[in-house]
């Protein structure tokens, strides 16, 4: 698994677990360190979680508009967060292309959700790229 990928996990399994902690983060990072994985990934993860958290108002917002007929408390806790992280790149980590990181939010939602998550994270991705998109170019 590749460096970002496994940052991208690890982000996820933080975000889960701040979502069940009732929004409470347990600086997670202090425990990746000791399982061998790459500073770097760490770091991203780290970047990851700590952008969700900040930015969650407006990345919600964001995915809510694209979830038609689906509230944020409604979205399993994965899907939800497997699409917080994957728009936080995409509206504040300009240096990532939009279809690399939509297709890795897709591989991680196939491999941490159910049966639907996959084409469910990609519908909602997908509209929220082809919007930022025209915003450019019109803009």
């Amino acid at each position: 698994m590749g460096r970002r990928r496994t940052a991208r996990t690890l982000a996820l399994q933080a975000l889960y677990q701040w979502n069940l902690q009732q929004r409470q983060l347990t600086q997670p990072w202090d425990s990746w360190n000791d399982q061998d994985t790459e500073p770097a990934a760490i770091d991203f993860a780290k970047t990851l979680v700590e952008g969700v958290i900040q930015h969650r108002d407006s990345i919600d917002a964001a995915i809510s508009k694209h979830a038609h007929h689906w509230a944020m408390d409604r979205l399993s806790v994965v899907d939800r967060n497997v699409l917080r992280i994957a728009v936080f790149e995409l509206l504040y980590l300009e240096d990532i292309p939009s279809a690399v990181t939509i297709n890795e939010a897709i591989e991680i939602a196939k491999q941490f959700g159910d049966d639907e998550s996959g084409g469910f994270v990609n519908g909602i991705l997908d509209g929220l790229s082809k919007s930022q998109r025209v915003a450019k170019t019109s803009g």
